[in-house]
C-alpha cells in the first residue's frame, strides 16, 4: 500500500512510472514493447 502511495504522488508531479517484476524479464518482447510504449509517452509531455 505504501508503494502504491509512493506511485501516486510521482504521478501527480508528472512523473511516468513503469511497474516491473522480474518475471517481465524473461518475455523479453513484452519488455521492450512496453519500454518503448512509455518512451513515445515521455515524448509527449513537457519538461
Amino acid at each position: 500500500m505504501t508503494e502504491r502511495r509512493r506511485e501516486n504522488a510521482l504521478v501527480e508531479e508528472g512523473w511516468l512510472v513503469l511497474r516491473l517484476e522480474w518475471t517481465h524479464l524473461s518475455r523479453p518482447a513484452e519488455l521492450r514493447r512496453r519500454l518503448l510504449a512509455i518512451g513515445d509517452r515521455s515524448k509527449g509531455m513537457s519538461a
